[in-house]
C-alpha cells in the first residue's frame, strides 16, 4: 500500500510536567474561559499549585479511567449577533465554550503527533499539515 512503517512508541509514553508546561505557556492568557471559567492566564500564574493535579487528571485520561470524563466532554454552545436586529439563523455566529482542560490535552496530543504527520499522511493530502497547501495539488502534474 506504500504506507511507510514508523517509531510511534513515544505516542505511547505517560505526558510528562515538562510536556504540559510547554503547551501552558504557548497558550494565550487573554481567551475566553469554557465552562470551567479558567483561562490561559489561570493556569500560568497557578502551575505551582495544580500541577500535581492536572498531572493526575492527565495520567487517568492516558489511563483510560473515564469515570468523570462526562464533566470535562461537554461544551457550551452559544449563538451571537452578527447584526444589531437578526432575522434568520444566518445574521448569528455559533460559537462553542469548551474545557480549558480538554483543550491541553488535545493540545498536547497534537504536539505528539504533529512531527510525524507528514510521513503519515500521503503527499496527495495537503490541507491541515504545516507546510503543505492544497493549492499544491493542481501545481503538480
Amino acid at each position: 500500500m506504500g504506507v511507510p512503517s514508523l517509531e510511534l512508541g513515544h505516542l505511547e509514553h505517560l505526558f510528562a510536567k515538562e510536556e504540559v508546561w510547554a503547551v501552558i505557556r504557548m497558550i494565550p492568557c487573554d481567551k475566553a474561559s469554557g465552562p470551567d471559567g479558567f483561562t490561559g492566564l489561570f493556569y500560568k500564574l497557578a502551575w505551582e499549585c495544580i500541577k500535581t493535579d492536572i498531572m493526575h487528571a492527565f495520567n487517568a485520561f492516558w489511563s483510560r479511567d473515564s469515570r468523570r470524563l462526562y464533566h470535562l466532554n461537554n461544551a457550551l454552545m452559544i449563538l451571537l449577533r452578527k447584526k444589531d436586529h437578526p432575522h434568520e439563523i444566518r445574521d448569528f455566529k455559533p460559537i462553542s465554550f469548551i474545557h480549558s482542560f480538554a483543550k491541553l490535552i488535545t493540545k498536547c496530543l497534537a504536539n505528539r503527533l504533529a512531527p510525524g504527520l507528514d510521513k503519515l499522511v500521503m503527499h496527495n493530502q495537503r490541507a491541515f499539515i504545516k507546510g503543505r497547501s492544497l493549492h499544491d495539488n493542481f501545481r503538480e502534474v
